[in-house]
This record gives C-alpha cells, sequence and structure tokens, in this order.
C-alpha cells in the first residue's frame, strides 16, 4: 500500500548495535548470553491533528495552528511545531504494526489532553482543521521474550 512515511536512517546491523547496547551486561551473563534471533522492520501508524486556534475577540487577526502527533500504538501525545517531513512508499500490510488501544480510548485521551491545553490558553478554542496518518518505521526485535523498539 501507498503511504507517507517518515524515512529510515539506520540499517539493520547499526540497529541490532544498539538494541545490544541498551542491554544490561549483568542480564546478558545472568540469561547466558541469548542472543536476538528476530529483528524486522515494523511500521507505527502516527496521527497527526493539525488545530487551527482562534480568539474569540479578534478571530481574524489572530490566527495560530497547533498539530498533535498521536501514536496509535501506545496511544502517546505530543505538541509539535511544524510537520514531520515524509516520502510516499510502497510497504506490505504485514510490516505495520497493529495498534495495542481502540480508538475510543483514543479519542478520550486526546479530548483530556486538550482540555488541560485549552486551560493555560482560556480565551482561545480549538477547531479540527486537517488529520494526516504518517508511519513511523521502527526495528523491533525479541530479547528474552519482552519487545525492544528502536527508532529507524
Amino acid at each position: 500500500m501507498l503511504v507517507n512515511l517518515i524515512e529510515i536512517k539506520t540499517t539493520e546491523k547499526e540497529a541490532l548495535k544498539k538494541i545490544l547496547s541498551k542491554i544490561p551486561l549483568l542480564s546478558k551473563v545472568t540469561q547466558f548470553n541469548k542472543g536476538i534471533n528476530d529483528i524486522d522492520l515494523k511500521y507505527i501508524e502516527y496521527k497527526i491533528l493539525k488545530y487551527k486556534i482562534g480568539n474569540y475577540e479578534n478571530e481574524f487577526l489572530r490566527k495560530n495552528y497547533r498539530i498533535v502527533l498521536l501514536n496509535t500504538y501506545t496511544g502517546a501525545i505530543k505538541f509539535v511545531d511544524d510537520m514531520p517531513t515524509t516520502v510516499k512508499k510502497y510497504i506490505a500490510r504485514d510490516c505495520v504494526q497493529k495498534s495495542k488501544i481502540n480508538e475510543y480510548i483514543l479519542k478520550n485521551k486526546l479530548k483530556g489532553q486538550l482540555e488541560k491545553y485549552c486551560r493555560k490558553y482560556e480565551n482561545e478554542r480549538l477547531v479540527l482543521d486537517e488529520i494526516v496518518s504518517i508511519y513511523k518505521p521502527y526495528w523491533i526485535c525479541k530479547y528474552n521474550g519482552k519487545k525492544i523498539f528502536l527508532d529507524a
């Protein structure tokens, strides 16, 4: 499928070195040097929500945008200043990591975070302007039954 994604910056060998450096030495010794046997490139979907913030009194004078990155796998929300740069590429459907959280919980979590954000700016209102889906690549490996994620 053709999707917008952030470019891959690390190779599989570099990712393997970084993952091995993350594992503590004591863990390697006590588990008899279990190796990393399964390393895959997966894509996690991010929703980019662009909100227009307008002031009630001077709406035509003051217009601004806030951009929210929503990780659909973990439900993490991050406010960013500008849109990330993406490229269009074809990826296989089985390379996309499925979401752990259903959409209802994601919407409620986002709503709560935006309400906290709006309390800082009481005289402003938020209007959803644009929703874009992008995919971010991650190297995922299994070590001792746990998944380790590393940015690609």
